[in-house]
């Protein structure tokens, strides 16, 4: 919900509520699918937020967040079970102002969150951070855009206390109407979020500050990008993101088995988008990730997770869009993939293994009238393709992601309702 008090003063409120009960969702390249596996997550979420326009170019605005989160893990063929509750407030606030050649970010926030656990060493956790930031957008020349910025993190947490500095620098410069040069270096520590919701700025000159991995990861990030406006049908672009990442494993209280796991990410990301006319589009991309463990071996022995992993991937897809308001679309995606993981025994690289294979999607759906919503039927792998894959999972520390593709036909509806 959402109300206007006065012209300057708007109030938001907000509730979620999420039921999700699963099996072994995760995709590993080695197989070892657990079919006795259940999962079970259960979360409420409450947000209340507020503006204040302090002046027409400057306003002020907070939200205060709580969240809790049971889960449980079990194998009934073995009579196993985990169970968690995690208990957190996130609380922020930020001031914009908007000006020229000059506009601002400054803002601030803190969380806690308590986690208490069944059938782990260690059953009750509890984790707070404050944070500051501030960010400036400086136009300087006329084409040029520069962000600059720089936050503050204080962390107390299981796996590791930080108090980080932490840079952001970025530029854009339109050369003219038609090419776009982007360019960013910024380093980042992943907050262990009480919900995966924040104000903060989440991009640097149109580079992804935050990223689903382990949480008290440190990240230094660099990426360069050209976008282009062929004409006004036809767009395109590239991008290189590289990614120094200092993971931590284990936990502070078990020093014999903690250690700092450096990787190293690199994405490469060519796209192309084309509407041939006002009822088609097709777009297209090439992309290119490299992951790589550059120093450490607890996080592979212990957790199912390579060495070494390159994916190349291929999608295009061709969608139509009537007048009437329905829709279809189809794509195919090719994808090849390079594995390599540490042998537990002798801790030596394995050799490489490898699997490519091609997965077709299909989908049609229809625009209500008067914008009352969406109801769309997707089927994705419509072939019932198998094949290996390694979702990238492992990064996250999270077995309920899902894997972008998966061995078997899938079917879906959605249907989205607004009023």
């Amino acid at each position: 919900m959402q109300t206007a008090v006065t012209p300057d003063f708007s109030l938001q409120a907000e509730y979620r509520r999420r039921e999700t009960t699963s099996g072994d969702l995760r995709s590993r390249f080695s197989g070892g699918f657990r079919a006795f596996e259940r999962r079970a997550i259960e979360q409420d979420m409450a947000r209340v937020g507020a503006r204040y326009a302090l002046s027409p170019r400057t306003n002020v605005i907070a939200s205060l967040i709580h969240a809790d989160r049971s889960t449980a893990l079990s194998f009934p063929n073995v009579n196993i079970s985990f169970k968690g509750e995690t208990k957190g407030y996130l609380g922020e606030a930020q001031l914009l102002h908007e000006a020229e050649p000059v506009n601002f970010i400054v803002g601030s926030g803190a969380y806690s969150v308590d986690s208490i656990f069944s059938g782990f060493a260690q059953p009750t956790t509890t984790n707070h951070q404050i944070i500051s930031y501030g960010y400036a957008n400086i136009k300087i020349p006329e084409n040029l855009i520069w962000t600059v910025g720089l936050s503050y993190e204080s962390n107390e947490d299981v796996n590791a206390e930080l108090h980080e500095l932490n840079p952001k620098l970025g530029v854009q410069w339109a050369v003219n109407d038609h090419l776009l040069l982007r360019a960013a270096a910024f380093k980042v520590v992943k907050r262990n979020f009480a919900v995966d919701q924040t104000i903060q700025p989440t991009q640097v000159a149109g580079f992804n500050q935050f990223f689903d991995e382990v949480a008290m990861t440190v990240s230094k990030n660099y990426g360069l990008g050209v976008d282009v406006r062929f004409n006004d049908r036809l767009f395109g672009g590239l991008e290189a993101f590289r990614r120094d990442l200092d993971v931590p494993i284990g936990t502070l209280d078990v020093p014999e088995f903690y250690e700092i796991e450096r990787d190293r990410e690199i994405f490469y990301n060519a796209y192309v988008y084309w509407m041939p006319s006002q009822r088609w589009a097709v777009t297209g991309s090439w992309l290119y990730e490299h992951f790589e463990v550059k120093e450490g071996v607890l996080g592979q022995l212990f957790i199912p997770k390579p060495a070494r992993l390159r994916t190349l991937s291929l999608p295009v897809h061709v969608q139509y869009f009537a007048p009437s308001g329905f829709f279809a679309g189809m794509g195919a995606t090719y994808v090849n993939q390079h594995v390599q993981f540490l042998d537990p025994r002798s801790r030596a690289i394995s050799p490489t293994q490898s699997e490519d294979f091609t997965v077709i999607d299909m989908g049609l759906g229809y625009r209500l009238p008067k914008r009352w919503g969406i109801l769309s039927l997707e089927t994705r792998n419509v072939f019932d393709k198998q094949f290996r894959f390694q979702d990238y999972g492992f990064q996250a520390g999270d077995q309920t992601t899902n894997p972008r593709f998966i061995p078997e036909r899938t079917i879906f509806g959605r249907l989205v309702i607004n009023f």
